[in-house]
């Protein structure tokens, strides 16, 4: 019986494992950091000063501009084709054609907005109105009647930057560069009561800003209606045609009916002289011209300058402490 007396006296004789301890290395001492913000304090000061300096940068070179606005009211399109629709949808699988009704997704506003950057208006709005040259006049040679690359330092500098970023060199303007131009020069925002919309536009010149707003909102406007009176001719004419096709008295009736929607359709989109939209408030240019937020553009400098000279002492200070 001695020999299990002996190992309990041994096993409880053991002292027990050590639980570990954290590193001094690890925990950083707060009044050590007090102590080098205090000491570096010109940093973060001096990092603010450059943030003030860009602030002040921006505000040179803010041009104040004109802003022409308009309110308008969106209409749902022409006619009342969506109350017809479940009728088109059965004549159309009657005769094996599918769907024919129209889908919500091309209400005339919609369709309008998405026009306004696209390629069909740029067109339109160079072959018309000539815009090219008087969007893009700084690169325009009237005496050559060509597009002319621009010189200089500074521009050759741009162009070395945008080489070593693999970005695009300069190039002539071309009709995307104008489409691109019309996305963005017309802001649309919902008005201060709904289903109302105010338009904007932003330029220098008051005169131009006007026209700009003006002229793009009514050439999409006409562009739509063209494009639907050519829609709307085409659907006449195949309605025509299946009359005279069909033997079956229903569907001569749901076509005759649907002839009589089409004709309504065509009268709504002659005689209105809106079409995407009711203009509300005519387009106006206001008196006073933009203004520079300075809280904006001197107050958001100057913090994350403070704060990325904080950041700086603290990761040396804690890059010297643990060097040590």
């Amino acid at each position: 019986m001695a020999i299990p007396y002996q190992t309990e006296d041994r096993q409880a004789s053991e002292p027990a494992s050590p639980q570990p301890e954290l590193a001094g290395g690890d925990i950083i001492d707060l009044r050590y950091l007090f102590i080098a913000w205090l000491k570096w304090i010109w940093v973060p000061v001096l990092t603010a000063l450059a943030g003030a300096y860009f602030g002040y940068q921006n505000l040179i070179s803010f041009t104040p501009q004109y802003v022409a606005s308009m309110t308008v009211l969106p209409t749902g399109g022409f006619g009342s084709g969506a109350a017809t629709a479940g009728q088109m949808e059965a004549i159309a699988n009657a005769i094996g054609l599918g769907s024919m009704g129209r889908d919500d997704d091309t209400r005339m506003f919609v369709r309008m907005r998405q026009l306004l950057g696209s390629v069909v208006l740029a067109e339109r709005m160079q072959e018309k109105h000539g815009l090219m040259q008087i969007v893009f006049a700084d690169s325009w040679d009237d005496t050559t009647q060509n597009w002319k690359r621009p010189e200089g330092p500074e521009f050759e500098r741009e162009q070395k930057t945008q080489a070593f970023l693999r970005r695009n060199p300069w190039s002539p303007p071309d009709i995307q560069s104008l489409a691109n131009y019309l996305g963005g020069v017309i802001r649309i925002e919902t008005g201060r009561l709904n289903p109302f919309k105010e338009l904007f536009a932003v330029h220098e010149d008051p005169e131009f800003v006007l026209w700009i707003l003006e002229t793009v909102f009514f050439e999409a406007e006409e562009t739509l209606r063209e494009r639907d009176r050519l829609d709307l001719s085409q659907r006449k004419a195949y309605i025509e045609s299946q009359l005279d096709r069909q033997s079956k008295i229903h569907i001569q009736n749901a076509l005759l009916e649907q002839l009589a929607v089409e004709l309504g359709r065509e009268v709504a989109l002659e005689a209105s002289s809106h079409y995407t939209a009711k203009v509300i408030e005519p387009a106006y240019v206001q008196t006073q011209r933009t203004e520079p937020d300075i809280n904006l553009m001197f107050g958001v400098p100057i913090v994350l300058g403070g704060i990325i000279g904080f950041l700086s002492i603290t990761l040396l200070a804690v890059f010297r402490r643990e060097s040590r």
